[in-house]
């Protein structure tokens, strides 16, 4: 794990806060080649749908973990984000920005697609970097003994555990490509093959994380996306073929 990058004085560079930023612009860059005659809100909307996921992700995380958190840890800790927080706060940001300017929200959706399955891609590395969101006990030979003082050590001490945030990435990745080559005749299928293939990454992705249950035998990203991700997905598939925007 190597969470600091460099330290130059007071100034820091995180590892994972640098790799968030190379996700934004990457995705960014993407959507703006996507959008075309929607070219003039992209950058409005990729803001939008920086800061909003920012917040979800650490007010999902906060709540998730509530011991763990003071109230001003909630604003200033470097670390502590809940990516499914994130991507619900992002949907609902943008789906009220389209409302107000009267823009087909499944349009932009599908052209932020896979700007979101690249960033999610790109952000995992920066969780590997820091140390978060890893994995249970590994016999694997690809299991990876985490450092003194981190957050792996800390849990599982010199044992072997997942690198699941490098198989979200890798899957994640290939999430992207899919969705790249898919040329969509309605608006909404790629917004949709994003949800339901990103669910579906998530929800096996968690039997192999360290994560507390939640429902029935499963953790709280398991049930948020099995309930919002899949079976809405599903549904849309079967019944929103005439829904042309939202």
């Amino acid at each position: 794990m190597h969470p600091v990058l460099f330290k130059i004085g007071p100034l820091t560079l995180y590892t994972y806060g640098l790799f968030l930023a190379i996700a934004f612009m990457v995705g960014f860059w993407l959507a703006e080649r996507r959008a075309f005659d929607l070219k003039r809100h992209i950058s409005n909307i990729a803001v939008l749908i920086f800061v909003s996921g920012i917040i979800g992700a650490r007010i999902f995380n906060a709540i998730s973990n509530p011991s763990s958190y003071s109230f001003i840890d909630v604003f200033i800790s470097r670390s502590g984000f809940t990516f499914h927080g994130g991507l619900i706060f992002a949907i609902i940001s943008v789906w009220i920005y389209c409302k107000k300017k009267g823009l087909p929200f499944l349009k932009i959706a599908d052209i932020f697609s896979p700007s979101f399955a690249i960033g999610m891609s790109i952000g995992r590395i920066g969780c590997f970097f820091e140390g978060c969101c890893f994995g249970k006990p590994t016999s694997l030979p690809w299991g990876i003994l985490f450092p003194v003082g981190s957050w792996g050590w800390k849990r599982f001490g010199n044992i072997p555990l997942h690198p699941t945030q490098l198989y979200s990435s890798l899957l994640d990745f290939i999430l992207f490509l899919i969705l790249i080559k898919i040329k969509p005749k309605r608006n909404g299928f790629l917004f949709f093959s994003f949800l339901l293939g990103y669910s579906i990454i998530r929800f096996f992705v968690e039997f192999l994380r360290d994560q507390p249950l939640f429902l029935f035998s499963l953790t709280q990203p398991q049930v948020v996306f099995f309930i919002v991700g899949i079976i809405i997905s599903i549904i849309w598939f079967l019944y929103g073929k005439n829904k042309q925007s939202i």
